[in-house]
């Protein structure tokens, strides 16, 4: 949740080529992935910093969001399966090949996997070992708010869901493919429900045109 800054430089796109230093380089490649993404993370907000001048501060304010409740008739979710016991007696083979995943779509998906695409006929997300505070971040992407799991279901589900993302029905006018917030309650059994509640905002404070390379 982004607040303040001029957003004629917002609106505005920019190529960004940053180079490691062959010490910070040799570095990062001893790092687990992730102290490589805090890293990475830090790099560019020193970046940020140097040549935009960039200042920022954290604080909370109260702010519309949804929560994710369950809807009347109760949830259609199904749990996550326990994993099988694994076999000592079993090898296995470091180089036996991964299986096919992704042509399993749309309704299969890896053990505690998420997996998102979308076309011309909307959005399809096969989900396989996730809880709903997972489901409550990953649809903060998609209705333009802070999504909250409020639903009560502990545990890990699967599900799958299909819905026309707003924005590209243009695109997608043969599509029967419903809205998100019709897909949730008729697919999954939950629904978005407009809330204000406290959210941690980031507030630009000073933000310039990149200084010249």
């Amino acid at each position: 949740q982004l607040i303040g800054g001029p957003q004629a430089l917002l609106d505005q796109h920019f190529d960004v080529l940053a180079k490691m230093d062959a010490e910070d380089a040799a570095r990062y490649k001893t790092q687990s992935k992730q102290d490589q993404e805090r890293t990475i993370s830090l790099m560019m907000q020193a970046l940020l910093r140097d040549r935009f001048q960039l200042k920022i501060h954290v604080e909370t304010r109260e702010l519309p969001v949804y929560a994710l409740v369950v809807a009347k008739g109760g949830p259609k979710l199904r749990p996550t399966a326990p994993a099988p016991s694994p076999d000592p007696a079993a090898e296995t083979d470091p180089n036996a090949p991964m299986p096919d995943f992704p042509k399993q779509l749309p309704h299969r998906a890896p053990p505690n996997s998420s997996m998102m695409r979308m076309d011309s006929s909307g959005a399809q997300w096969t989900v396989s070992g996730q809880t709903m505070e997972e489901m409550a971040e990953a649809l903060t992407g998609q209705a333009a708010r802070v999504v909250i799991d409020k639903t009560g279901l502990a545990g890990k589900y699967d599900w799958y869901l299909e819905w026309m993302p707003d924005g590209m029905e243009a695109s997608a006018s043969a599509s029967t493919a419903p809205g998100l917030f019709t897909a949730l309650q008729d697919q999954l059994g939950l629904r978005l429900e407009p809330q204000k509640a406290p959210v941690q905002v980031v507030v630009i404070d000073h933000l310039e045109a990149p200084s010249p390379n």
